[in-house]
């Protein structure tokens, strides 16, 4: 689990604030690629059943005109003929110049666009046309109009209807009228159409996404305040604690936020991720958490402890786990808790862990931790300057502390970017406020 902490946040870091940003609209970036990706199909699947259906539309209304037209003007000679018998010169005349017209109408190749076929389907007209049995039979039974097979003829795609005429004298089926379509007439048409039907989809499935995204954003941004509000009430408490500790103890007044605005700036010098510094800052503040659990005479004692008492002490990491193990926004900053006091030579409690094995935000805050309790004034002692600690760092890099972390330190102490917290004037003084505190 250590060695992952460390992996998963060893990566750059492009800014805290960008980061921040980015996370901060993470909910509305996967909200809306979605929602593209949705309306984009969307769009195309209505785009093309919308087409669809028009083309449809469009060849069935102009097949039902052609028939209707056709019905119309033979129904005359219909209603004085006997389908049974050969037709009469005079109607068949009527039939070629009907079929005419609507070949001329339908830019059929030739002078052929009628049919007519008896209900067993033989052709009446005209003259020399193969019977078609099987879709005069589908188009009697059906009652309504059917559509053959598309065929190509001169160069040109045709289909042709087959649709039923009925008998007025006792409404049988008299006829079965064939009418043939030229197909690029209908996609000529269709192409006319075709931009409308996807120009409206399109803006109505855009209108559509627009709408949901004004949605998602002010849902997001009710989120964000929920969240920041959360993270400002999670902090406040955690800083609550930490000041508790810190009051607790004499030897420690402010010394946990200290801690972890050092803990904060070396995460950021080292381009570790604002994720990952979050955590850190979280886990600096609550490191001491577990001196809660340690007795008063060990806690308070003014004098240096002994042996038996620096093994309580040393107990005040895994308290700290005990008491924080169960608060699942702690998870991510219960290793850097924990091991806070492993050495990297592993002569370190409480596992005596060693190296990479220590999870690097824990190695993180012990540079942190021990710059600060070197340049604080205690009862005992007075503080180093920075230059005193920033050698005593150098002295204990890759032994005590990881050498990456002590180099980036180094160079925040160069910078002057951790000011150490302003000396008492003179020992009595010191005395005086840690004797209050106590």
């Amino acid at each position: 689990m250590c060695r992952q902490l460390e992996t998963r946040n060893r990566r750059p870091r492009f800014g805290v604030a960008f980061n921040k940003n980015v996370r901060k609209f993470d909910f509305l970036v996967r909200f809306g690629l979605m929602t593209l990706v949705l309306s984009l199909s969307t769009a195309m699947v209505l785009s093309y059943l919308f087409a669809s259906g028009q083309e449809a539309e469009q060849t069935r209304a102009a097949v039902y005109s052609a028939l209707a037209r056709v019905s119309s003007d033979l129904t005359p000679a219909f209603e004085h003929t006997d389908m049974s018998h050969p037709i009469p010169r005079g109607l068949e005349a009527t039939l070629t110049q009907e079929s005419e017209n609507l070949a001329g109408l339908a830019g059929i190749p030739g002078d052929r666009a009628l049919f007519l076929y008896r209900s067993d389907g033989t052709a009446v007209f005209p003259a020399g046309t193969p019977p078609e049995r099987a879709l005069v039979s589908k188009a009697i039974a059906a009652r309504e109009y059917v559509v053959g097979p598309k065929q190509s003829i001169n160069g040109e795609s045709l289909f042709r209807a087959y649709s039923p005429y009925g008998n007025p004298n006792d409404n049988s089926v008299a006829v079965v009228i064939g009418v043939d379509f030229s197909q690029a007439q209908f996609d000529a048409d269709y192409k006319k159409a075709q931009p409308f039907v996807f120009k409206v989809t399109w803006i109505a499935c855009g209108f559509i996404f627009i709408s949901l995204f004004a949605l998602a954003f002010q849902a997001q941004r009710e989120l964000n305040r929920q969240r920041r509000l959360a993270d400002e009430t999670f902090k406040q408490t955690m800083m609550g604690i930490a000041a508790i500790i810190d009051k607790r103890d004499p030897y420690t007044a402010g010394h946990s936020e200290r801690v972890s605005g050092y803990a904060v700036k070396l995460a950021q010098r080292m381009r570790l991720s604002a994720r990952f510094g979050e955590t850190i800052e979280i886990a600096a503040l609550l490191h001491d958490v577990g001196k809660i659990g340690i007795p008063d005479a060990v806690l308070l004692k003014p004098a240096r402890l002994d042996e038996h008492e620096r093994a309580i002490m040393g107990s005040h990491p895994r308290i700290a786990s005990d008491v924080l193990s169960g608060v699942e926004a702690m998870r991510e900053a219960m290793p850097c808790i924990l091991h806070h006091h492993e050495r990297w030579d592993g002569r370190g409690y409480p596992s005596e862990l060693a190296g990479d094995d220590i999870p690097l935000g824990a190695r993180i805050i012990a540079v942190a931790d021990t710059y600060d309790a070197m340049t604080t004034d205690r009862p005992y002692r007075r503080a180093l300057t920075p230059h005193d600690a920033r050698v005593e760092l150098l002295r204990g890099s890759g032994i005590q502390w990881d050498s990456s972390c002590v180099k980036a330190f180094i160079g925040l102490i160069d910078g002057g970017l951790v000011p150490p917290p302003p000396r008492a004037a003179n020992v009595e003084e010191l005395a005086d406020i840690f004797g209050q505190q106590a």
